[in-house]
C-alpha cells in the first residue's frame, strides 16, 4: 500500500501501529494481537530487503515469498499474513489505508491471528527518502 512521496521524516513506530491494529481489532470484538520478537525480526529484514533491493512486493524479485522470512526467524505458526505500507508519514494514515483495503483490512481482523510484528524502516526507495512498513500476523500452531 504505497501513501503519498514523502521525506523519511515520520512519526510512525511499530509500538503506535501495534496499538491502532488492535484498536480496530477491539472495535471488531477481537482479541488484541501479542507482540512476537521473531516475528518483528522477520519483519525488520523484509522491509531492509526492500529498501536495499528497491522492490516493493509480498515476493521478492528472485521469488522468495514473505512467509520464507518468518521461517527464517524460527518463527513456527499455522498460518501468517503480511501488509506492506510505503511513503506513509503518520500511524494514523497507515492504518487507515489498510483499513481501506480488503485484503490489508482482512489481515488486521483475521481472528486467527494471536502474534504481530512490526518494522518501521526509513531508507533511500527508488531514488527518494521514504519509510518503509512491514506488518507481519501468526497463528502459533
Amino acid at each position: 500500500m504505497r501513501g503519498n512521496n514523502v521525506s523519511a521524516e515520520s512519526t510512525i513506530t511499530a509500538r503506535a501501529l501495534i496499538e491502532q491494529t488492535n484498536s480496530e481489532r477491539a472495535a471488531q470484538g477481537l482479541e488484541p494481537l501479542k507482540t512476537n520478537s521473531k516475528l518483528a525480526k522477520a519483519a525488520s529484514r523484509k522491509a531492509s530487503d526492500i529498501i536495499q533491493k528497491n522492490y516493493f512486493a509480498h515476493t521478492t524479485p528472485s521469488g522468495k515469498p514473505f512467509y520464507s522470512w518468518i521461517q527464517e526467524s524460527d518463527y513456527t505458526y499455522k498460518s501468517a499474513g503480511e501488509n506492506l505500507a510505503i511513503s506513509f508519514t503518520t500511524t494514523e494514515d497507515a492504518i487507515a489505508a489498510w483499513m481501506m483495503s480488503p485484503k490489508h483490512r482482512e489481515n488486521m481482523l483475521d481472528k486467527n491471528y494471536e502474534e504481530i510484528g512490526i518494522a518501521v524502516i526509513g531508507g533511500n526507495f527508488q531514488g527518494k527518502n521514504t519509510i518503509v512498513i512491514v506488518q507481519l500476523f501468526g497463528e502459533p500452531p
